[in-house]
């Protein structure tokens, strides 16, 4: 199991999205040391937050695929022609391949989300979402 899979199990409070999971935000960086460097000052915020390399999402993306199966991928199918999810987890595959590099923080609630985003947003994200079970907020980023 690698690091974001087994931060996601730990952290999380059970609910599952296609490809991350509900009450996270996830924020994409150009460089590995730029997302550590913004998950070390969200670290007085919130422990529960990690960045990894775009190598690690990948393997992340490989061991979701495996776990999934066959009605994983017709739900990613589907997914994908309504707009949802599938299409921003390929877009972060794609800047992940690039060298890019992630940021993912627990939100357990309204308040965490804001006061994350607050600290987040200061560093410029490529792009930054906050999966909850209502839906895909667009923090910064994507179209």
């Amino acid at each position: 199991m690698n690091r974001l899979s087994a931060f996601f199990r730990d952290e999380g409070d059970g609910g599952i999205g296609l490809f991350y999971p509900a009450n996270y935000i996830v924020a994409v960086f150009r460089t590995p040391v730029e997302a550590l460097r913004v998950r070390n000052q969200l670290y007085a915020a919130t422990p529960a937050s990690i960045a990894v390399t775009g190598d690690e999402l990948l393997e992340f993306a490989t061991d979701q695929a495996a776990k999934v199966g066959l009605l994983g991928a017709l739900m990613r199918e589907v997914s994908r022609m309504i707009g949802t999810e599938e299409q921003y987890a390929a877009q972060d595959l794609k800047e992940a391949q690039k060298g890019a590099a992630f940021v993912a923080a627990y939100c357990p609630d309204e308040q965490a989300k804001v006061a994350l985003w607050n600290i987040l947003k200061t560093s410029s994200p490529l792009a930054a979402r906050y999966y909850s079970s209502a839906g895909i907020e667009h923090l910064a980023g994507d179209p």
